[in-house]
């Protein structure tokens, strides 16, 4: 429940899950609509990152909204990803492999969510294959000569976006290691579809494990962008989230998070004021930056940078 408004899940033939078992849905309310709204673009560069900028009160969601799938094309069928002349097929299931849901549980995900496309993955990815290239992201990230890190890959639908486009000579994709094969799946399933000269490479991480994030840095960094779909929709993934940022982003390095208002707005208020602890500015990109096939008024699009100091 948000507020006043009940809460129904994204499906409503899921399949029955063990007594005592959070569903693997994130929860919206039962008045969504259809017609989609964009956010307000009287600024041309966005709003300030601020905990204010996240309100509780439901948005519209779009007609191609995930939200509006059956089980089978939410869960079972190859998703259909065509933008701007490219397009991927992305493997999804349930869960991503028999251990999936257990370690999801241990870690900061908790629902075992990673294995289906969400909005703001959908949104995210054909923004960084839009032509020409938005403002923050593949413009301002060094062109081909730098590496992308995509953080919760999930099915890779971000990541493998950003390698479609050609703007990186590496692209790493990154998620908890009972989702690596269906990463892995994803990444030779679209390897034809890849520039030949981008590297993509995947890799098991735990946000918690230091160790493993310090050895993602020494083997594929620096990164000039880091991005993320979905990961802001609860509040125990914000200070793991904030660690990993905070060990792989240099001076120079970009971050673009996508998060839908709908799942959690307080685990992002929570993100915007832990941010600037640790060092980070930013800004909520305008509702023009986003692709017109993929263009969603209830998902924000994070723009975050080091902070940089006055000498």
């Amino acid at each position: 429940r948000v507020g006043s408004t009940p809460l129904r899940p994204l499906h409503s033939d899921a399949p029955p899950v063990t007594p005592g078992e959070p569903r693997i849905s994130k929860l919206l309310p039962v008045t969504a609509s259809r017609r989609p709204t964009m956010p307000d673009d009287a600024a041309a560069r966005g709003q300030p990152l601020e905990p204010s900028a996240f309100t509780d009160a439901p948005a519209e969601l779009p007609d191609w909204s995930r939200t509006f799938c059956g089980y089978n094309e939410r869960f079972v069928a190859p998703f259909s990803f065509a933008v701007a002349g490219h397009r991927l097929s992305l493997t999804q299931s349930f869960v991503a492999s028999p251990a999936h849901q257990a370690e999801a549980r241990s870690s900061a995900d908790g629902l075992a969510t990673g294995s289906t496309v969400w909005d703001a993955g959908a949104v995210l990815g054909a923004m960084l294959l839009r032509q020409p290239p938005p403002t923050v992201g593949l413009s301002a990230c060094g062109g081909c000569e730098g590496a992308c890190l995509d953080l919760g890959s999930g099915t890779g639908i971000v990541g493998l976006a950003a390698a479609a486009s050609g703007a990186f000579a590496r692209v790493v994709l990154t998620d908890l290691p009972s989702v690596v094969s269906l990463l892995e799946a994803n990444a030779a399933r679209n390897a034809a579809r890849l520039p030949a000269s981008v590297r993509v490479s995947v890799e098991a991480v735990r946000w918690e494990d230091a160790g493993a994030t310090r050895r993602l840095l020494e083997r594929h960094g620096p990164f000039r962008l880091v991005v993320g779909g979905d990961l802001l929709y609860r509040p125990p993934t914000v200070q793991p989230l904030l660690g990993v940022l905070d060990a792989v982003c240099g001076a120079e390095t970009h971050v673009l998070l996508a998060a839908s208002l709908q799942h959690s707005p307080e685990t992002m208020r929570l993100f915007a004021e832990a941010a600037r602890g640790r060092g980070f500015e930013g800004r909520i990109l305008p509702a023009g930056e986003q692709h017109p096939s993929y263009a969603s008024g209830e998902v924000r699009i994070l723009h975050l940078s080091r902070r940089q100091h006055p000498r």
